[in-house]
């Protein structure tokens, strides 16, 4: 299992006279901490120093090379010394009377002195910064080589070899507790010899642990891609279709989406296996399944979170529509979306047909057989296609988008959907691809159960974008 420490970080903006007299709370809101042996006490926001602080206890695992003491030393008292002139200046002058954000103020009110001391603050707290800059630079090329985990932490951070190499881990160690290099010291020698989980190469691929959420239970092995350049191919191209929109050069867009979906489907070239593998040795004992072959790999997890914030779009969508409803005030508009029922008909039988396909070829039963898991795959994509046809036409009837806002709104929904019904066609396929290339089976149904999830998905979104399309002009206002 893996943790993340997440720390929040607040940002005071330097040279701003902010000041709250009201209250001893530093002024983003957080309360000062509490004096320990390593913290001493400050008056006022201490997360500058405290973030210099966490510069110098990283240095070595960013680089390899110690940090001198000395140096750092001087940059602390300057950057403190400085911080507390420059704020506690302005504190003062604030319960003096003097307002926030003024560049001058009259003479005599017996602020100038304290301003005198808060700009000679700025300026100190400034060198103190500018050394420290200094100090990290020199550091990271002449400082000398340091020894693993100087700090003597019991944290997996200070396990690897410093600086840490590509894989970080020679061997996935076995944590038993918060700190683990203070309990098991010889924890960091025994993972770089590979006693550990996956201290091994499987057929060249990359692989590494899935564990449950709670327990820290062994569930499954991940299979990571291997190193490509597809990933940063993929963005170019996504960058180009967003490029291609706002320069309304439409044609560049198209050609950069289909030849983005297509280095999407690259990617999966390498991927998954041909043959069902059982529980795999990972190490200490432990043996567990391929995530393709798990019960909820992270690719299941991802499509499902995916297609949660794909509904929350959705939903601002309709909220949109009905907000204009309730509060536009050239409202009704001139011209509604008359129904159409033939292709209300068509939309609806195809999410429907392509639902149900899509669950019966991800079934345990169907995926046996190659023949009706295909078919049950292609008429998946045909009932997409009869849905998007459906779309299509009822596009077509909206209308004209620039003359209200009710149009305009309609036709997005409307899109949006359809995009939902030709996405859904691509996964169909693909998952027919993947089965006739080998890679699916009663076991290894992954690719099918994520294309299943999407076209329910895409079935509840066209149910719900028919109901706002066709039902909102006959609700009363």
């Amino acid at each position: 299992m893996v943790g993340v420490l997440r720390r929040c970080r607040q940002t005071p903006q330097i040279g701003r006279r902010e000041i709250r007299p009201q209250s001893n709370r530093c002024r983003h809101g957080a309360n000062p901490p509490a004096p320990t042996e390593s913290h001493p006490p400050v008056p006022r926001n201490p997360q500058r120093v405290s973030h210099r602080g966490l510069w110098y206890y990283w240095l070595p695992s960013f680089t390899g090379r110690a940090a001198r003491h000395g140096f750092g030393v001087t940059v602390f008292w300057l950057i403190f010394g400085g911080f507390n002139l420059t704020f506690l200046g302005m504190h003062w002058t604030g319960l003096m009377g003097m307002p926030r954000r003024i560049y001058t103020y009259p003479d005599g009110m017996g602020w100038e002195w304290l301003n005198l001391v808060s700009s000679i603050g700025g300026f100190v707290m400034a060198i103190g910064f500018a050394l420290f800059t200094v100090d990290v630079l020199m550091q990271a090329r002449y400082g000398p080589r340091t020894v693993r985990n100087p700090w003597r932490a019991g944290t997996l951070d200070w396990a690897v070899p410093l600086p840490p190499p590509s894989y970080n881990f020679a061997a996935l160690p076995h944590v038993g507790s918060r700190t683990p290099l203070a309990s098991e010291p010889d924890l960091a020698r025994r993972c770089a010899a590979g006693d550990g989980y996956l201290g091994f190469v499987r057929e060249g691929r990359l692989e590494t642990l899935a564990v449950d959420v709670v327990s820290g239970r062994l569930e499954q092995i991940v299979v990571l891609p291997n190193r490509t350049f597809l990933p940063l191919i993929s963005a170019i191209l996504t960058g180009g279709f967003f490029i291609g929109v706002l320069l309304q050069t439409y044609a560049v867009a198209l050609v950069a989406a289909a030849a983005t979906v297509g280095s999407f489907l690259l990617w999966t070239r390498g991927s998954g296996s041909a043959t069902d593998r059982g529980p795999l040795p990972a190490g200490r004992g432990a043996v567990a399944r391929p995530h393709t072959e798990a019960a909820s790999p992270p690719a299941l997890w991802a499509m499902a979170l995916a297609l949660a914030a794909d509904a929350t779009a959705f939903a601002s969508l309709g909220f949109g529509i009905l907000f204009l409803w309730v509060v536009a005030p050239n409202w009704p508009p001139p011209a509604w979306l008359v129904p159409d029922l033939a292709s209300g008909l068509a939309v609806l039988a195809g999410l429907m047909i392509a639902t149900a396909a899509g669950a019966v070829a991800a079934r345990p039963a169907i995926a046996v057989a190659p023949r009706p898991r295909e078919a049950a795959l292609l008429v998946a994509a045909l009932g997409h296609a009869l849905a998007l046809a459906g779309f299509g036409a009822i596009i077509a009837a909206v209308p004209a988008p620039t003359a209200h806002a009710y149009a305009a709104s309609t036709l997005v929904v409307l899109v949006y959907a359809a995009l939902h019904a030709a996405i859904g066609i691509v996964l169909a396929l693909y998952g027919l691809w993947r089965s006739r290339a080998g890679y699916v089976s009663a076991v290894r149904r992954l690719d099918l159960r994520i294309g299943g999830l999407w076209h329910a998905a895409t079935a509840a979104i066209g149910l719900a974008t028919l109901g706002l399309a066709f039902g909102l002009p006959w609700i009363p206002r």
